[in-house]
Protein backbone atom coordinates (compact mmCIF):
# COMPACT_ATOMS: atom_id res chain seq x y z
CA UNK A 1 0.00 0.00 0.00
CA UNK A 2 2.80 2.42 1.28
CA UNK A 3 4.86 1.69 -2.64
CA UNK A 4 1.78 2.62 -4.34
CA UNK A 5 1.09 5.61 -2.62
CA UNK A 6 4.60 6.38 -3.48
CA UNK A 7 4.38 5.58 -6.81
CA UNK A 8 1.29 7.91 -7.22
CA UNK A 9 2.98 10.59 -5.71
CA UNK A 10 6.25 10.03 -7.73
CA UNK A 11 3.71 9.95 -11.10
CA UNK A 12 2.06 13.52 -9.99
CA UNK A 13 5.50 15.28 -9.09
CA UNK A 14 6.91 14.13 -12.64
CA UNK A 15 3.66 15.31 -14.17
CA UNK A 16 3.73 18.59 -12.42
CA UNK A 17 7.75 18.83 -13.55
CA UNK A 18 6.99 18.32 -17.48
CA UNK A 19 3.77 20.62 -17.56
CA UNK A 20 6.47 23.17 -15.82
CA UNK A 21 8.22 22.55 -18.54
CA UNK A 22 6.02 22.55 -21.70
CA UNK A 23 5.12 25.71 -19.99
CA UNK A 24 8.35 27.25 -20.20
CA UNK A 25 9.20 26.31 -23.71
CA UNK A 26 5.50 27.89 -24.75
CA UNK A 27 6.27 31.10 -22.73
CA UNK A 28 10.24 31.32 -24.30
CA UNK A 29 8.88 30.44 -27.59
CA UNK A 30 5.78 32.38 -27.81
CA UNK A 31 6.79 35.70 -25.53
CA UNK A 32 9.60 37.46 -27.79
CA UNK A 33 6.77 36.35 -30.91
CA UNK A 34 3.78 37.89 -29.07
CA UNK A 35 6.07 40.97 -28.42
CA UNK A 36 6.63 41.63 -31.71
CA UNK A 37 2.97 41.72 -32.45
CA UNK A 38 1.71 44.04 -30.50
CA UNK A 39 4.68 46.36 -31.58
CA UNK A 40 2.98 45.88 -34.89
CA UNK A 41 -0.82 46.77 -33.39
CA UNK A 42 1.28 50.04 -31.76
CA UNK A 43 2.36 49.38 -28.38
CA UNK A 44 6.11 49.92 -27.00
CA UNK A 45 8.37 47.51 -26.19
CA UNK A 46 7.47 47.70 -22.39
CA UNK A 47 3.64 47.87 -23.16
CA UNK A 48 3.80 45.14 -25.05
CA UNK A 49 6.13 43.01 -22.57
CA UNK A 50 3.96 44.28 -20.00
CA UNK A 51 0.34 42.84 -21.52
CA UNK A 52 2.65 39.91 -23.44
CA UNK A 53 2.97 38.74 -19.14
CA UNK A 54 -0.57 39.76 -17.97
CA UNK A 55 -1.79 37.79 -20.75
CA UNK A 56 0.75 34.61 -19.66
CA UNK A 57 -0.69 35.13 -16.23
CA UNK A 58 -4.06 34.55 -17.05
CA UNK A 59 -2.61 30.86 -18.41
CA UNK A 60 -1.49 29.48 -14.98
CA UNK A 61 -1.36 26.89 -13.38
CA UNK A 62 -3.10 25.10 -15.89
CA UNK A 63 -5.45 26.67 -17.92
CA UNK A 64 -3.00 27.31 -20.72
CA UNK A 65 -3.42 22.99 -21.71
CA UNK A 66 -7.11 23.62 -22.02
CA UNK A 67 -6.87 26.01 -24.59
CA UNK A 68 -7.82 25.25 -28.30
CA UNK A 69 -5.51 27.55 -29.99
CA UNK A 70 -2.78 28.97 -27.37
CA UNK A 71 -1.62 30.98 -29.49
CA UNK A 72 -4.17 32.61 -30.76
CA UNK A 73 -5.89 32.85 -27.61
CA UNK A 74 -2.56 34.49 -25.80
CA UNK A 75 -2.57 37.60 -28.28
CA UNK A 76 -6.25 38.33 -28.48
CA UNK A 77 -5.77 38.59 -24.63
CA UNK A 78 -2.65 40.47 -24.82
CA UNK A 79 -4.20 42.58 -26.91
CA UNK A 80 -6.95 43.60 -24.77
CA UNK A 81 -4.68 43.99 -22.04
CA UNK A 82 -2.73 46.46 -23.99
CA UNK A 83 -5.66 48.13 -24.68
CA UNK A 84 -6.74 48.32 -21.31
CA UNK A 85 -2.88 50.15 -20.13
CA UNK A 86 -3.15 53.60 -18.65
CA UNK A 87 -4.14 56.55 -21.15
CA UNK A 88 -1.03 58.20 -19.90
CA UNK A 89 1.65 55.71 -20.97
CA UNK A 90 5.25 57.37 -19.93
CA UNK A 91 8.58 55.86 -20.62
CA UNK A 92 10.63 54.57 -17.94
CA UNK A 93 13.57 56.34 -17.13
CA UNK A 94 15.44 54.47 -14.69
CA UNK A 95 17.74 51.37 -16.24
CA UNK A 96 15.65 48.12 -16.65
CA UNK A 97 17.11 46.08 -13.59
CA UNK A 98 18.71 42.44 -14.23
CA UNK A 99 16.71 39.73 -13.27
CA UNK A 100 18.33 36.19 -12.47
CA UNK A 101 15.97 33.79 -14.82
CA UNK A 102 13.96 36.71 -16.46
CA UNK A 103 13.65 37.99 -20.05
CA UNK A 104 13.73 41.72 -20.44
CA UNK A 105 11.86 42.84 -23.71
CA UNK A 106 14.67 44.48 -25.25
CA UNK A 107 16.82 41.93 -25.24
CA UNK A 108 14.30 39.59 -27.25
CA UNK A 109 13.27 41.96 -29.76
CA UNK A 110 15.97 44.21 -31.52
CA UNK A 111 14.44 45.91 -34.76
CA UNK A 112 16.35 45.93 -37.71
CA UNK A 113 16.43 48.93 -39.69
CA UNK A 114 13.86 47.60 -42.43
CA UNK A 115 11.64 46.03 -39.66
CA UNK A 116 11.40 50.01 -37.42
CA UNK A 117 10.25 51.26 -41.11
CA UNK A 118 7.24 48.81 -41.53
CA UNK A 119 6.79 49.69 -37.64
CA UNK A 120 6.02 53.02 -38.67
CA UNK A 121 4.14 52.62 -41.59
CA UNK A 122 2.10 50.56 -39.49
CA UNK A 123 0.99 53.38 -37.07
CA UNK A 124 -0.51 55.00 -40.46
CA UNK A 125 -3.04 52.58 -40.98
CA UNK A 126 -6.29 52.25 -39.32
CA UNK A 127 -7.29 49.99 -36.75
CA UNK A 128 -8.75 47.07 -38.73
CA UNK A 129 -5.87 47.27 -41.55
CA UNK A 130 -3.08 47.16 -38.55
CA UNK A 131 -5.02 44.69 -36.61
CA UNK A 132 -5.19 42.17 -39.85
CA UNK A 133 -1.68 42.88 -40.82
CA UNK A 134 -0.41 42.10 -37.04
CA UNK A 135 -2.08 38.76 -37.58
CA UNK A 136 -0.63 38.10 -41.13
CA UNK A 137 3.00 39.33 -40.01
CA UNK A 138 2.53 36.89 -37.21
CA UNK A 139 1.84 34.29 -39.34
CA UNK A 140 -1.93 33.60 -38.96
CA UNK A 141 -3.89 32.98 -41.69
CA UNK A 142 -7.08 35.11 -42.08
CA UNK A 143 -9.16 32.22 -40.70
CA UNK A 144 -7.64 32.23 -38.23
CA UNK A 145 -7.16 35.68 -37.40
CA UNK A 146 -11.11 36.43 -38.38
CA UNK A 147 -11.56 33.82 -35.68
CA UNK A 148 -9.48 35.21 -32.97
CA UNK A 149 -10.73 38.32 -33.29
CA UNK A 150 -14.33 37.04 -33.83
CA UNK A 151 -14.72 38.89 -37.25
CA UNK A 152 -16.07 37.43 -40.85
CA UNK A 153 -12.77 36.16 -42.75
CA UNK A 154 -13.69 38.24 -45.86
CA UNK A 155 -13.65 41.15 -44.01
CA UNK A 156 -10.15 40.71 -41.80
CA UNK A 157 -9.02 39.45 -46.12
CA UNK A 158 -9.92 42.78 -46.91
CA UNK A 159 -8.95 44.87 -44.32
CA UNK A 160 -5.27 42.90 -45.09
CA UNK A 161 -5.39 43.77 -48.81
CA UNK A 162 -6.13 47.56 -47.94
CA UNK A 163 -3.39 47.87 -45.57
CA UNK A 164 -1.00 45.92 -47.62
CA UNK A 165 -1.43 48.25 -50.82
CA UNK A 166 -1.36 51.64 -47.90
CA UNK A 167 2.23 50.28 -47.08
CA UNK A 168 3.46 49.61 -50.55
CA UNK A 169 2.83 53.02 -51.32
CA UNK A 170 3.98 54.59 -47.46
CA UNK A 171 7.49 52.62 -48.02
CA UNK A 172 7.91 53.64 -51.72
CA UNK A 173 7.32 56.88 -50.89
CA UNK A 174 9.74 56.39 -47.59
CA UNK A 175 12.10 54.63 -49.92
CA UNK A 176 11.88 57.58 -52.46
CA UNK A 177 12.84 60.50 -49.88
CA UNK A 178 15.89 58.59 -48.61
CA UNK A 179 17.31 57.93 -52.27
CA UNK A 180 16.70 61.95 -52.52
CA UNK A 181 18.62 62.93 -50.24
Amino acid sequence: MVTVARATRSRIYQDRQQGQEELEAFYRAEMPRMTVFLLNLGASVYEAADAGHEAFLTLLPDRWREIEHPSAWLRTVAYRKYLRQATNRTQPLDPIPERPGGTCPVDLVLLTEQQAAVRDALGQLSPAEREAMAWKLDGFTHQEAAQALGKDPAAVRQSYLRARKRLASILKLKGEAKSGE
